[in-house]
């Protein structure tokens, strides 16, 4: 009798273990060797209020593989220009073809992959009161 309950409770251990174990695996994804890209310097400012709106820049980090960029203005994409700076970053600059000048909040979102394949989603809000 001894050892059946002893070999009841290795069988239940061994069963449910990997159940238990399955949720703390610690998480994030891409591990330690996977960055995101960074989307920093923005121009206006983030939660910044503006009269009118016509263009707008940010940097990504040198990571960042310009070719997934995809940059949306309430929900269009918008096409964009990017250039390489000395510290390996690049300078994104988005021109609208008109000016957004009517009272609103703007939503700007940025999505990019890193070289590693990280994905990165970072969203911008402008308010215009002209």
């Amino acid at each position: 009798m001894k050892y059946t309950t002893l070999s009841l409770i290795l069988i239940t251990s061994a069963l449910f273990a990997p159940v238990a174990f399955g949720y703390g695996s610690g998480g994030g994804g891409g591990g330690s060797s996977c960055s995101e890209p960074q989307f920093t310097s923005e121009s206006p400012k983030n939660e910044s209020t503006v009269a009118s709106l016509s263009q707008f820049s940010f940097e990504a980090s040198q990571n960042t593989n310009l070719q997934s960029l995809n940059v949306e203005v309430d929900g269009v994409k918008q096409d964009f220009k990017a250039s390489r700076l000395n510290s390996g970053d690049s300078r994104i600059d988005v021109g609208f073809k008109e000016a957004k000048t009517t009272a609103s909040k703007v939503r700007i979102t940025v999505r990019a992959k890193s070289d590693e394949g990280c994905e990165a989603f970072q969203p911008f809000y402008i308010e215009i009161k002209p």
